[in-house]
């Protein structure tokens, strides 16, 4: 998985080693932050069409924002990928 925004190096490196790109999107009335549950809603998406997710990106401090995840964002994030 890989945020958007993000620096299009991280797209860009999946798309030349044959992976699929599973993107979140960051809120930007959350100052940038995340949604797990759209994150859940992501994971679903791509095991549906049979998708293996492998790594969750985490940029932080966010390029192109500047934006520090807050803790809570990142202890999130730590959860959902335990458990997937």
């Amino acid at each position: 998985m890989v945020p958007i925004p993000q620096y299009p190096l991280y797209s860009a490196l999946m798309t030349l080693n044959g992976a699929t790109l599973v993107k979140y999107y960051l809120e930007e009335d959350k100052a940038w932050g995340v949604s797990v549950e759209h994150m859940q809603q992501q994971i679903a998406n791509a095991k549906d069409l049979g998708v293996r997710l492998r790594a969750i990106t985490v940029i932080n401090p966010g390029n192109p924002t500047g934006t520090i995840l807050r803790r809570d964002d990142i202890e999130n994030i730590i959860k959902l990928a335990h458990e997937h």
